[in-house]
């Protein structure tokens, strides 16, 4: 069997404190900008900062919300600082390496990790641009021509952040949902608490272990680098499938999906949605016409009919025609789009209102038998999963979009 590997970047893969980096790069940034009013930029950048922590949309990227907050407060537009933005990345960002240093053994860790069939992930707080990010894992020693990365969590992205747990949902669904996901960092509350809640088993780097708080995955534990290893094979031998059958997990794992498809919004062309992979298989379009027709017609339906008469008759009704008979493939990606989040945000906010009586009320299932709202949920995500893991097995075959 294999995991998907979630490596935390700065301390972890490279030493870099933050308490000695952020003030340097602060200050070239500044002095890249040259603004009227230089004291202008760090208030600006680290209002910008706190937006995209604070971000709990899925319809809205990090990098939108950095610039949405950072650019007014400078009286300016993104468009009249890209060139200096770019150059800033290119010629002067690369002199705050010395500030960092590479750590003995990550590029041979990750290497092992790849060479025996894992899923290796770069999940670095989604703060910076790609183009610093690839830098900083350069400066660690990692080439990805020589180590297949298979993502790497970037503001363009992203609309995420750590601690959120939405961001560890984000990075599992854009890693194709894999069934078996551990992290690895040196942030207790960043990389540690969140996907612990999610029920993934953690490593928590520190020089000196000790034990982890009760409640934390029984396979989770800390040490040091030299440790991991040993810890992976024995996660890799005895975790269990990830479950999201919690109320707030279902929640926030039913939110991710809009975000994966608006990160695909942003990055395929309008023939591309519509292309299919081969005749009788669904275009990208064509999925989501699906889950936006599902959560209009079916989902919200069920819930209801749940809540009003507990131990109602829930049918497994089959919608997949309508993708012919009402032509999605002719639809218009954007007014989709846009009408399958709708149905979303309505889905989600019957769904966060409901008590925790309300979520055990019982139905009966035609297939799964005697059920309850948490069950008939998590059948939705695990819909939600199928078309997602379609989703992007589709986007490989027609379109040319890199995950990283």
């Amino acid at each position: 069997m294999s995991l998907s590997i979630l490596f935390d970047l700065d301390d972890t893969l490279l030493i870099n404190r933050m308490d000695v980096f952020l003030p340097a790069y602060i200050q070239a940034l500044n002095d890249k900008f040259h603004l009227p009013q230089p004291e202008l930029l760090p208030t600006a950048l680290s209002a910008a900062t706190q937006a995209m922590l604070r971000n709990s949309s899925p319809y809205r990227t990090l990098e939108e919300t950095f610039n949405g907050t950072f650019y007014p407060m400078i009286n300016s537009l993104p468009e009249d600082h890209s060139e200096q933005v770019n150059d800033f990345y290119l010629n002067e960002y690369p002199k705050l390496r010395p500030i960092t240093r590479q750590i003995p053994g990550v590029h041979q860790l990750l290497a092992n990790c790849a060479a025996q069939g894992h899923t290796v992930a770069i999940a670095t707080n989604p703060l910076f641009p790609k183009i610093a990010t690839m830098q900083r894992i350069h400066w660690a020693g990692l080439v990805p021509d020589e180590i297949p990365i298979a993502l790497v969590s970037t503001f363009e992205d992203f609309h995420f952040s750590k601690p959120h747990i939405e961001y560890y949902l984000e990075m599992l669904y854009r890693l194709n949902s894999p069934d078996r996901a551990v992290m690895i960092g040196n942030d207790f509350q960043d990389d540690i608490v969140p996907p612990n809640k999610i029920g993934m088993p953690t490593y928590y780097i520190d020089d000196k272990p000790g034990e982890l708080p009760p409640g934390f995955h029984p396979l989770s534990t800390s040490g040091t680098l030299g440790g991991i290893s040993q810890w992976l094979e024995t996660v890799d031998q005895s975790m269990d499938n990830l479950s999201f059958a919690k109320p707030e997990l279902l929640i926030l794992s039913l939110r991710v999906t809009p975000a994966l498809l608006d990160t695909m919004a942003n990055k395929l062309s309008p023939a591309v949605w519509q292309t299919r992979p081969r005749d009788g298989e669904w275009s990208l379009l064509e999925i989501v016409c699906h889950l936006r027709d599902v959560d209009r017609e079916l989902n919200l339906a069920r819930i209801q009919r749940v809540l009003e008469h507990p131990g109602s008759f829930i049918t497994s009704e089959k919608i997949d025609s309508l993708a012919a008979s009402r032509n999605y493939i002719k639809e218009d990606i954007d007014i989709a789009l846009n009408e399958f989040f709708d149905a979303r945000e309505i889905l989600l906010s019957s769904l966060s209102e409901l008590t925790p009586d309300q979520w055990n009320s019982p139905a009966l299932h035609s297939i799964y038998g005697p059920t309850n709202l948490v069950e008939i949920v998590d059948l939705m995500r695990a819909h939600d999963q199928t078309h997602t893991r379609q989703f992007l097995s589709t986007m490989n075959q027609v379109g040319d979009f890199s995950p990283m």
